[in-house]
C-alpha cells in the first residue's frame, strides 16, 4: 500500500497548525506521515507540535527545527526525512478534505506505468468556496505545461509528487536570500514527466497577510540569484515563445540587482541579449526598492 508524506514547512505559524492537524485526524485513510520542518520559528510552534504528538494519533508526526533560511531551504532539508512514496506540500493554513489521502493514494495506485508520471494534481478552494485554480475537464493525462498554456490554467492546486522525483530537485541556496519560487521545481518536473489532473477539490487553501505571497516585489528583489535561476528555467525552448520573452526580460531585471562585477550565467544567451534593454529599463524603475534591502 502506498504511503503518503504530508510536508509542511512553517515559520511562526503556530496559531494556524491546529486546523491542518484537525483535518488530518479526520482522514479516511491514515496511511500517511506528517513531516513538519520548522524554519527557525520564534513563536511556540515546537510546543504546539509536541502537544499534537502526545495525542497518539494513528499517523506519525515528525518534527524538525532548522536555522531560518526560507521555505526552499526547508524543502531541501526535508529530503532526508521523507519515508513516503508520494509527497504533498501543505501550508500551515491549508486544510485537507476527509477523503483527500484516500483519493490521492487510489489514483497513484491506479497508474499502470508509474515511472512515466511525476505528479497527480487536484484542485483547492478558499473558505468561501471560490476555486483557487480550476481545470477545464474532469480528467487530463499528459503534458502538464502544454495543457495549462493551451487552456490558460493558472492558480494554486493540490500538487502531489513522487518522493524520488521531489528529492532530485534541490533548490540552490544563496547567502542572504530567503525566497525562491516553487515554480522552479514544478516547471522542471512538468517538462520531464507526465501528469494526471482532476477537476476535483481536495483542500481548502488559506491566505495570511504575513505570508510569502504578501511580501511581493521586495522579497524578490532581495533574492536576485533565485529569481534568475527561476527565469532561466522559464526560458526553456519547450515553453511558448511569448513566455520565454517575458522570462528573459525578468531575468535581466533581477540581474541588475546583483553585486557589481558579478558574472551573470545563463543557458539562454541569445534570449538574454534580445531582452536585455527592456529588462534594464524595468530594473531602473524598481531601483527605489533596492534601498529597502
Amino acid at each position: 500500500m502506498m504511503k503518503i508524506t504530508i510536508l509542511t514547512t512553517t515559520y511562526n505559524r503556530a496559531k494556524l497548525l491546529d486546523k491542518l492537524y484537525g483535518s488530518l485526524q479526520k482522514q479516511t485513510n491514515k496511511n500517511f506521515e506528517w513531516l513538519i520542518i520548522d524554519d527557525g520559528s520564534s513563536d511556540n510552534t515546537g510546543e504546539i507540535v509536541r502537544s499534537f504528538q502526545k495525542k497518539g494519533d494513528s499517523f506519525e508526526i515528525i518534527y524538525y527545527v532548522k536555522k531560518n533560511g526560507g521555505k526552499h531551504t526547508a524543502l531541501n532539508f526535508s529530503h532526508g526525512h521523507i519515508t513516503g512514496d508520494v509527497v504533498i506540500i501543505m501550508d500551515s493554513d491549508d486544510i485537507l478534505l476527509p477523503n483527500a489521502i484516500e483519493r490521492i493514494s487510489d489514483e497513484w495506485e491506479r497508474l499502470e506505468s508509474v515511472n512515466s508520471y511525476g505528479t497527480i494534481t487536484f484542485e483547492q478552494q478558499d473558505e468561501n468556496n471560490n476555486y483557487l485554480g480550476r481545470f477545464p475537464q474532469k480528467k487530463f493525462d499528459g503534458s502538464e505545461l502544454d495543457y495549462r498554456f493551451r487552456n490558460g490554467v493558472t492558480g494554486d492546486f493540490v500538487e502531489t509528487i513522487r518522493a524520488d522525483i521531489f528529492k532530485k530537485f534541490i533548490f540552490p541556496e544563496y547567502v542572504g536570500e530567503k525566497f525562491f519560487p516553487e515554480g522552479w521545481l514544478w516547471t522542471q518536473v512538468f517538462l520531464s514527466y507526465r501528469t494526471v489532473d482532476f477537476d476535483e477539490v481536495l483542500a481548502v487553501g488559506g491566505y495570511q497577510e504575513d505570508g510569502l505571497t504578501n511580501d511581493g516585489r521586495k522579497m524578490r528583489i532581495k533574492s536576485p540569484h533565485a529569481m534568475m535561476d527561476y527565469y532561466d528555467v522559464m526560458m526553456n525552448l519547450k515553453l511558448p515563445f511569448k513566455l520565454r520573452i517575458k522570462s528573459g526580460i525578468a531575468f535581466n531585471t533581477y540581474a541588475h540587482f546583483l553585486k557589481r562585477n558579478e558574472i551573470v550565467k545563463t543557458k539562454h544567451r541569445i534570449m538574454r541579449a534580445i531582452t536585455y534593454v527592456p529588462g534594464v529599463l524595468i530594473a531602473w524603475h524598481w531601483t527605489k526598492y533596492k534601498s529597502e534591502r
